[in-house]
Formats: structure tokens, sequence, C-alpha cells
């Protein structure tokens, strides 16, 4: 669903860390566990999110400017 990364982008351009934006996200979005977020904020805060109905086997990881999701 191309609007959650639109979501997430708005509320990063409001000012918003990534964490504050995908904890946002991941509250809001219907079916949020079938899906997997990454996101970078401008000062290089990061974060990822893998839902628990991620099909496969799954993994986040994140650090300074960099964060993945994948399955």
């Amino acid at each position: 669903d191309p609007r959650i990364g639109e979501r997430l982008l708005d509320l990063l351009a409001l000012g918003r860390s990534a964490d504050e934006a995908m904890a946002q996200v991941v509250n809001e979005t219907e079916l949020i566990q079938y899906r997997q977020l990454s996101v970078v904020d401008a000062n290089g805060g990061s974060t990822a999110f893998s839902g628990e109905q991620t099909m496969g086997s799954s993994d986040i990881a994140r650090a300074p400017f960099v964060a993945a999701a994948g399955n």
C-alpha cells in the first residue's frame, strides 16, 4: 500500500523522528501486521517494522542513517 510510505514521509516533514513516525503509522494502519516498513529521518534516526503476519522468515536491521526490513 503506497499510502503507508507517503504517510511516513508526511510525518517526517512535520518534524517527527523516524521512531515517532513509525509508531504513529503502525498504530493507525489497518492490517499493519502484514507489512514491512523502514524509514530514516533527516538526522540519521532510523527504524524498521516487520509485522507478525509477514510471510516466511523476516528480520529488520537498523543503524544511524540506515534501516532495512526484509523477508
